[in-house]
Order: C-alpha cells, then sequence, then structure tokens
C-alpha cells in the first residue's frame, strides 16, 4: 500500500477567496491497520495525492501528483460504505482534473516511497 498509495473518494469542497480550496477526502476502509496508523502519523505535514479512476488506478501518479497540506482529521459515526471512519481536509492549491467531487484519488505521506509502477499498472489513457 505504501507504494501504490491509499485510494480516497473526494467528498466536498470549500473554496475560499484566495483560489485556494479545501478538500474533503474519506479513504477506503480496507487498508491494513498498521499502513492506516503510519499513515496518520507521518502525514502530519504534508499528504501527496494523485487522481485515480474507479478501479483504484491512478494516471501516472509519478508525474501527476501534488502536495496538499492537512487542515484536520475527524472522525465520522457513519462512513460510506467501504470507508474508515475518518475525514481528512486538505488545503488543495493545484487541483488536477482528476481532483473533483465524487472522485477516488490515491494519497501518500510525503516519506512514504514514491517508486514508479510497473506500466500495466497506471492508467495511460482513455481506453484503459
Amino acid at each position: 500500500m505504501k507504494h501504490r498509495w491509499l485510494p480516497a473518494i473526494v467528498d466536498s469542497f470549500e473554496y475560499e477567496t484566495n483560489g485556494k480550496r479545501i478538500g474533503t477526502l474519506t479513504l477506503f476502509g480496507w487498508m491494513d491497520e498498521k499502513i492506516h496508523h503510519d499513515f496518520l502519523d507521518q502525514a502530519k505535514m504534508i499528504i501527496v495525492g494523485a487522481a485515480g479512476e474507479y478501479n483504484l488506478h491512478s494516471w501516472w501518479q509519478e508525474h501527476y501528483q501534488k502536495p496538499v497540506r492537512p487542515v484536520d482529521v475527524t472522525g465520522i459515526s457513519h462512513p460510506p460504505p467501504g470507508c474508515e471512519p475518518l475525514r481528512f481536509r486538505l488545503h488543495i492549491t493545484k487541483l488536477l482534473v482528476g481532483f473533483s467531487l465524487g472522485r477516488t484519488v490515491s494519497v501518500r505521506a510525503n516519506n512514504w516511497p514514491n517508486v514508479k509502477l510497473h506500466p500495466e499498472e497506471p492508467v495511460i489513457g482513455m481506453e484503459d
């Protein structure tokens, strides 16, 4: 999971007057608990995000990644099916096309490995 990043769903956006936005993400809930805790511990300052698809593949994540700064983490009592009971609010300064409401994105802690995926893993074109 550290190499392929953690999938999340974009729940909402709050728009600020300076053109920046705060995005709210919910992590999918099937990750290993050790990875989950490591992500929470390491992702205090910077999280890196990349646009993804519904099949959890990313669009060439080592090139289409953007750093985002966490605002806060809140617990939710009734998470969506298959999701963690945690919500992340993140400052997003450069919005990628795939970072839109209801879409799947991939996130990692800044100190996690940034490896190039095998050629068959990322989404390359619309036919994928």
